[in-house]
């Protein structure tokens, strides 16, 4: 069966890497072993289009030059190296094509991808078509299905032919099928239920805190910074600032790091007094304070997001959240993908599908914020709360990147909310944001010592439910 024609009228594809490869240098094209990736390359193939793969370790990639495996991942490349890396794709696009003005690039990638490399390539005239943003991984595969004439594809993977687990072993995922979002089976409220009554045996976890919310690092950190004298607006501005520094770090340290970063130099988080500052002061407080990993620039990005902060017009939402308390959830988000009128991000460090939920959510609880329409955010997922996803058996996605199964996961856990509630404090309650907490709570004081011991440790009753001790 031929593929469909393309729909819409481009110049060129760029596909996005993705995390499984080969164990030996290959060409671009052959080094991608994802059945998404495979699909991608197969459309492109077909488009009669120029295309190349965007690498996160090596910019734009012809599908046949010969590059080595890496274990790079784009969102955790800092910000000075995501800029150089979209001029580098800008620069070998504009060579290969003539020009990038009026030029239509269809991209094929996930978001962190689009937000890499997207702001340059507009500065440069193109426009960028993104046909599958929004998609979950199963709707991906059938979208490129429907247009190669393929049949319905599961992930690739080491589980793609074991059975997803629940209690009476009685839902299957079978090699063939299309990927639907997993059942939580109420196991959401029973697990914030379990958080915030404290009712969860940490016993047998050494130095563990206090369960539930009052242990919480964020908590922890937002009551001694009131015992300090600070207001809720100090709090929240401390509470931002905190969240931009979450990516891929230990959470409980980098709360102890910044709190005594406020006791020490309470300017570095308040927008008006850190633009009153060299950059290079502040880089050599984040250094010396242990808050920052990139120094320079984890820095910058901080003297970024204090620009947008101060300036009363240039995101009314966040300074209305931090300032007024007062926001709405949906504008709150969409805030955070805003540029500048040349294209730099105005919240270089807080965007990202699990940053920006999990700021939105501090903001309300321990920051005191009123925001509104708190269900579209979603859980913010990083690798604890997948893990606990995972040995529940909510949902099936081992061996796969967790930038592919993130949107997976959060609908999942939606739906269970919805259907069921959680427990939690004031207005998360009945949302994602009271679960997350939660999830990222019992993965790291449960799930994460039960796989160090490789057999359980049972933390509550929930942990009947738990695949890791069945597999």
């Amino acid at each position: 069966m031929r593929p469909d024609p393309p729909e819409n009228d481009f110049d060129a594809i760029l596909l996005g890497c993705v995390k499984t490869k080969d164990t030996r240098p290959r060409p671009a094209k052959d080094l991608y072993l994802s059945t998404l990736f495979r699909r991608r390359r197969r459309y492109a193939e077909a488009s009669g289009r120029p295309w190349w793969i965007v690498s996160a370790e090596y910019g734009l990639v012809d599908p046949d030059e010969v590059i080595a495996p890496y274990d790079t991942r784009i969102g955790k490349r800092s910000l000075q190296d995501r800029q150089a890396l979209a001029a580098q794709v800008a620069a070998r696009l504009t060579k290969a094509l003539g020009t990038l003005e009026g030029k239509v690039l269809e991209l094929h990638a996930g978001d962190e991808y689009a937000l890499a490399i997207g702001p340059t390539l507009r500065q440069r005239g193109a426009k960028l078509v993104r046909p599958l943003e929004g998609l979950g991984f199963g709707k991906q595969l059938a979208w490129y299905g429907k247009r190669l004439g393929l049949a319905p594809a599961v992930h690739s993977g080491a589980s793609s032919t074991r059975p997803a687990w629940s209690p009476q072993r009685a839902r299957r995922v079978e090699p063939g099928s299309v990927e639907t979002v997993g059942n939580g089976r109420g196991l959401g409220r029973r697990i914030t239920e379990a958080f915030v009554a404290g009712q969860l045996d940490l016993s047998e976890r050494p130095n563990a805190p206090r369960a539930g919310w009052a242990g919480m690092p964020e908590v922890v950190a937002a009551n001694r910074l009131r015992a300090l004298g600070a207001d809720d607006v100090a709090v929240r501005r401390f509470l931002t600032f905190n969240a931009a520094m979450d990516r891929a770090r230990e959470a409980d340290r980098l709360a102890v790091a910044a709190t005594k970063l406020y006791e020490a130099s309470a300017w570095t988080f308040d927008p008006v007094e850190i633009i009153s500052r060299s950059l290079l002061e502040l880089t050599d407080e984040l250094r010396s304070s242990g808050v920052s990993q990139r120094h320079g620039a984890d820095a910058f990005g901080w003297r970024l997001l204090a620009e947008t902060l101060a300036d009363p017009s240039a995101a009314p939402e966040a300074r209305s959240a931090i300032y007024q308390g007062e926001a709405d959830a949906g504008r709150l988000l969409a805030e955070l993908d805003r540029t500048s009128s040349r294209g730099t991000r105005l919240f270089p460090l807080l965007g990202g599908p699990k940053i920006g939920p999990l700021w939105v959510r501090l903001l309300v609880h321990p920051g005191g914020a009123r925001i509104s329409s708190l269900r579209v955010v979603p859980v913010a997922v990083d690798v604890q709360v997948r893990r606990v996803t995972e040995h529940l058996g909510v949902t099936d996605t081992a061996g796969r990147d967790l930038e592919d199964v993130r949107g997976l996961i959060q609908r999942t856990w939606a739906a269970d909310v919805a259907a069921h509630g959680a427990a939690g404090p004031g207005a998360l309650r009945d949302t994602p944001g009271a679960l997350d907490p939660a999830l990222w709570f019992y993965a790291k004081w449960g799930c994460s010592f039960c796989e160090k011991a490789g057999h359980q440790m049972p933390i509550s009753a929930v942990c009947e439910y738990c695949l890791f001790a069945k597999s």
